[in-house]
């Protein structure tokens, strides 16, 4: 994420912000891996192009379980943009070098809102008919949009089921929890 514009800083003889353009109800998201989740890669993506998420960039790195293949076919698909994680060469963390490298990407820097998350995380809007477009609508004009962590345990599923994950793992923490800290201040947000 980079910081907000100066311009949209408090103007100190006022105290007010100036008026900004509202944003087109649309976002690019981006992904990185450190974990192998082929068999439920259609599932998060028709979810997340379903709530408005119109372009979608993911980084994959360390997958021996076909992963990074599937994400290639959908990328020549124009469903997706994969990339290989360039971590190695640059020496940084997974998540940090797909972060740095994200910011060179058209995807990401003609964005109207991006959201950078993990590869188990679906977003969930609870305003209006659960879309982006409502969730911008509801929030007239923010800047950033924080989203909570729900945890969700295995349900005592121990193997696949080729059926949503969303009807599968319903078990989950209260929707106000105290610890972890996660789960409170949020770890993801949108943000333009």
């Amino acid at each position: 994420m980079r910081p907000c514009p100066r311009s949209s800083a408090p103007r100190p003889d006022t105290g007010r912000r100036p008026p900004r353009p509202r944003p087109k109800p649309r976002a690019r998201g981006h992904r990185h891996y450190h974990e192998e989740r082929r068999p439920r890669q259609p599932q998060w993506l028709a979810h997340h192009r379903a709530i408005g998420v119109d372009d979608i960039l993911v980084h994959t790195n360390d997958c021996t379980d076909g992963t990074d293949r599937l994400l290639a076919r959908l990328d020549s698909k124009g469903l997706v943009q994969h990339r290989t994680n360039p971590y190695r060469a640059t020496g940084l963390k997974p998540r940090h070098a797909a972060l740095q490298a994200a910011e060179d990407e058209p995807a990401i820097r003609e964005a109207g809102w991006v959201v950078c998350m993990d590869v188990d995380g679906f977003i969930t809007i609870t305003t209006g008919d659960g879309t982006l477009a409502a969730l911008f609508a509801a929030t007239r004009g923010a800047n950033p949009i924080s989203m909570t962590w729900r945890l969700f345990g295995n349900a005592d599923i121990d193997g696949y089921e080729d059926r949503p994950a969303m009807a599968q793992f319903t078990l989950c923490a209260t929707k106000m929890t105290r610890k972890p800290h996660q789960t409170r201040g949020g770890q993801d947000a949108l943000s333009r």
